[in-house]
């Protein structure tokens, strides 16, 4: 029997497949990914999938919390060098 999954997620290897490094936050969200295909597993016991489902949403949680914020900083940082760069401001 074929196992049938509600979210088919690419693979870190069909991305990244080149790369001899993984960055660590796409290795993150790729694991977080194959714990959610996990927990769509039709085969896999529900109380397994319901833990998966918790797994799922605590990383989430964290990834949002932590990472996501920092992302936000460094492109607000890299705005503001090139406006400081290029000598012209534009405000709207």
């Amino acid at each position: 029997m074929k196992n049938t999954y509600i979210v088919d997620l690419p693979t870190i290897n069909q991305v990244f497949m080149k790369q001899k490094h993984i960055p660590r936050d796409i290795s993150w969200l790729s694991f977080n990914a194959r714990v959610l295909q996990e927990a769509n597993d039709i085969t896999v016991p529900l109380q397994e999938r319901i833990r998966f489902l918790g797994i799922f949403s605590n990383n989430l949680d964290e990834f949002f919390k932590t990472k996501l914020p920092n992302y936000k900083a460094q492109a607000a940082l890299y705005s503001l060098i090139e406006i400081e760069s290029s000598g012209v401001i534009d405000v709207e």
